[in-house]
């Protein structure tokens, strides 16, 4: 009996999950995206993750066996989870290194830029004290993880452009 196969109420529940999943991986699109940009290439540990969660999926749709289902579902979900927190951490790593060779030896102006930079750095802690409070917990929990790294990943994009237009 494959997922299509089973009662109405349990399919809903399985689809209502993928979704949960797919939204999050959806709010985390336009990070990848800027990843992919700056990086000029796709992280290969990204690629390992979206390749195991389909892998994951397959089994999903095509098991008779429910504990397999359930297994392959939450696995593939832990994939997911593992992606969004490599591709925020990623591109934080890349505009922190920016950051430091774009300003390494220059002698900036005081237009604001230690005062943001110090905030990139503090929202930069707080998101990865937070983290790691939420290892091992469900989705909702690492939504919050990675809206702690956007607000990080927001002052260090205003802060290379800063740096740029100077």
């Amino acid at each position: 009996m494959s997922l299509l196969q089973v009662n109405q109420e349990y399919q809903k529940r399985i689809i209502e999950e993928l979704l949960e999943v797919f939204n999050f991986f959806q709010e985390l699109n336009e990070i990848y995206n800027k990843l992919i940009i700056h990086r000029a290439v796709k992280p290969e540990q990204a690629l390992i993750q979206i390749e195991s969660f389909f892998f994951h999926m397959l089994k999903v749709f095509t098991t008779d066996d429910k504990d397999v289902l359930e297994s392959n579902l939450i696995r593939g979900r832990s994939h997911i989870e593992r992606l969004a927190l490599d591709v925020v951490k990623l591109y934080w790593e890349d505009i922190f290194n920016s950051l430091k060779l774009l300003h390494q030896n220059r002698l900036l102006e005081d237009n604001g830029f230690y005062k943001k930079y110090i905030s990139f750095l503090n929202f930069s802690k707080e998101a990865r004290l937070f983290e790691t409070t939420c290892l091992g917990k469900t989705i909702p929990d690492k939504k919050e993880v990675i809206n702690k790294y956007k607000k990080a990943l927001k002052e260090g994009e205003e802060l290379l452009l800063m740096l740029v237009n100077q």
